[in-house]
């Protein structure tokens, strides 16, 4: 929501901020970046509810990047899962995680060390009742 103030804009809420960057070269690359906060006049803070940013690069060479932001007290019962296809559990991320933007760098290995082979996957936020998914496809 904006709202005007004085003929300066001010924003209340949660905000996604999305910054793309696309080469002006024949096939050239194109990154992104965005991360998430709370907007409250002209102060900074955390969301209200959890968020999944996404992963960088996609697809995926050798690791990805998968960025999300909880909301303060949603940290303890936070799991980060990456499955397969067919829903089979690839690699789990079970450290803490803290209130705020979180960053897991995910390498492309299973739960036992063994790098995983070209396909479609996909990755699982659980925040208490919340559940967020995306999809990435890892190339070899």
């Amino acid at each position: 929501m904006a709202l005007l103030e004085g003929g300066d804009a001010a924003i209340a809420g949660d905000v996604v901020l999305r910054v793309i960057a696309t080469s002006t070269y024949p096939d050239g690359a194109s990154a992104s970046a965005q991360t998430a906060f709370r907007m409250n006049g002209n102060s900074v803070g955390l969301p209200s509810q959890a968020m999944l940013l996404g992963n960088s690069p996609n697809p995926v060479l050798s690791f990805t990047r998968i960025a999300f932001v909880l909301p303060a007290g949603g940290s303890q019962n936070a799991s980060l899962r990456v499955v397969d296809a067919s829903g089979r559990l690839v690699r789990s991320f079970d450290q803490s995680f803290a209130p705020g933007r979180n960053e897991v760098v995910w390498d492309g290995t299973d739960m036992q060390g063994g790098l995983v082979p070209a396909g479609m996957y996909f990755y699982r936020l659980n925040v208490g009742k919340l559940n967020f998914t995306r999809k990435l496809v890892f190339v070899r």
